[in-house]
């Protein structure tokens, strides 16, 4: 596949031709200071990449996600670069193939998650109709389906065996490194400290969340290609330093969701061995639930209203941690003060929501003042911190329920996969899988980053991941019957 994608080279006029204008565009890039003529010679690159292999382009789109920068463009739009752009191709070309090539697309439309990724992207369309702002709801929705095209959809389009999945997560896990690097020498030099770890991520990544939460939720993968190449001396030895160094890196990224989570996923793995991932999952939400009717009872989450002038963030690490448990760390009550208002959106739009990507306009109206802090002003317009909250709220309690039955199937057929199979591979590929998928579903329960481009397409590739065992181990039940 490499060869052919490089049998560019051996054609002597078209390699200077290319050569020269690559040249020219360096030195127009030069001396006009701008990064804009590159693109002629990437753009011819990316045209005969997807012209010879499109399974290439997207290799690097998986690469590209752990280094991908947010960029503001005019008009308030913001995009991830180069990831996004190449998320939009690839939705594009797979709607090309559908279109023109159908018996190319395999749609798992037998597999459950399959159907419940579907209704969750038509409620978000159905909701965007009754939206207070449809405008915004649409660019939600549009969103969406460039993150579930490509990284759900488009997976069973471009991957087929298992080398190609090896190459797929050993560029990821490539990209991972070399973004974790350049934050570890920078932190380094900056003396490893909770208050520089901000600067320290930029300009890659937005905050140290976004980057904290990549590394935990790739972590797995790493794990999984450490198994498949053990038997290689020199890889192994450089492989089991890279796990070492990433779980350095996502201890000083000082981020607690991050750090718990990957404590959490690892004890999910053996809840699954143990077959009570259904139990489990049940037992949270009920969990939930009861928590929340206790809290809403006679106002007695009132009682714990903060003391604005003691509630303030933190700059060592170790303090923060004790000032969460004493609710005085101002992002766990600012996260407070937002679930309560979201909480009394829910009541008053119960069914369809405010609309998808609506809660930041309108949730200031819905706050209690006892628990504001120094940041309520959310310059930033950040949201809710809780995906579990956000959707019931942009979406309704119909959105809410499809979304944790997405969920609960996610985990339910991963912990089939894994029990129904005795090849080793598979095995271990569901089971990276699913505690990638533990990591992420623990982040969400303090963080709305399904839609960021560090969190979200790890959420569809780990689904893809076990609808691709899941399909591979019906396939053998079938010839089973035959024999």
């Amino acid at each position: 596949m490499l060869s052919s994608a490089l049998h560019i080279g051996s054609d002597t006029k078209a390699f200077w031709g290319f050569s020269i204008l690559t040249i020219s565009s360096v030195l127009l890039s030069v001396i006009s200071y701008s990064v804009y003529p590159m693109v002629i010679p990437l753009a011819i690159i990316g045209l005969y990449i997807s012209i010879v292999d499109l399974r290439l382009f997207y290799f690097l789109l998986i690469g590209l996600l752990a280094i991908s920068t947010e960029l503001d463009l005019p008009g308030g739009i913001g995009l991830d670069f180069p990831g996004e752009p190449l998320m939009i191709f690839i939705t594009v070309m797979y709607v090309f193939i559908a279109l023109f090539k159908p018996k190319q697309v395999v749609i798992p439309l037998k597999n459950p998650i399959t159907f419940l990724i579907i209704a969750h992207v038509c409620w978000i369309a159905i909701t965007s109709i009754p939206s207070v702002n449809q405008v915004v709801s649409l660019k939600f929705l549009l969103a969406k389906i460039w993150y579930v095209i490509p990284f759900y959809f488009s997976f069973f389009l471009f991957i087929k065996n298992r080398n190609q999945i090896n190459t797929l997560l050993t560029t990821l896990m490539v990209f991972v490194g070399f973004g974790a690097s350049f934050v570890m020498i920078k932190h380094i030099s900056y003396g490893l400290t909770y208050d520089t770890i901000e600067r320290a991520v930029q300009p890659i990544y937005r905050n140290h969340v976004n980057y904290a939460c990549l590394l935990t939720i790739t972590l797995p993968y790493l794990w999984f290609i450490s198994w498949v190449n053990r038997k290689n001396v020199v890889y192994r030895i450089l492989i089991t330093g890279l796990n070492l160094f990433i779980l350095v890196a996502i201890y000083y990224s000082f981020t607690r969701a991050a750090i718990g989570s990957v404590v959490i996923g690892m004890a999910a793995f053996f809840v699954m061995r143990l077959k009570l991932t259904r139990f489990a999952f049940i037992a949270a939400i009920i969990s939930g639930l009861l928590f929340v009717n206790y809290m809403v009872q006679s106002n007695r989450f009132m009682d714990f209203a903060p003391d604005f002038e003691r509630t303030i963030s933190h700059t060592d690490f170790d303090n923060l941690l004790e000032a969460t448990a004493k609710g005085e760390d101002i992002s766990t009550m600012e996260r407070v003060y937002r679930w309560i208002a979201g909480a009394r959106m829910i009541y008053e739009r119960p069914l369809v929501g405010y609309g998808p990507n609506n809660f930041y306009p309108y949730y200031k109206h819905k706050t209690v003042n006892s628990f504001e802090t120094y940041v309520s002003d959310n310059p930033e317009k950040s949201g809710i911190h809780c995906y579990y909250l956000m959707v019931p709220v942009e979406q309704g309690i119909p959105g809410a329920l499809i979304f944790l039955l997405l969920c609960f199937y996610l985990l339910y057929e991963a912990e089939k996969a894994y029990h129904k199979t005795d090849d080793r591979y598979l095995k271990y590929l569901v089971g990276a899988s699913f505690v990638s998928l533990v990591s992420i579903l623990t982040i969400l329960i303090v963080n709305d980053l399904l839609e960021a481009d560090k969190v979200g397409p790890f959420f569809f590739i780990a689904g893809a991941l076990i609808v691709f065992v899941r399909r591979k181990q019906n396939v053998k039940e079938a010839k089973d019957l035959l024999t």
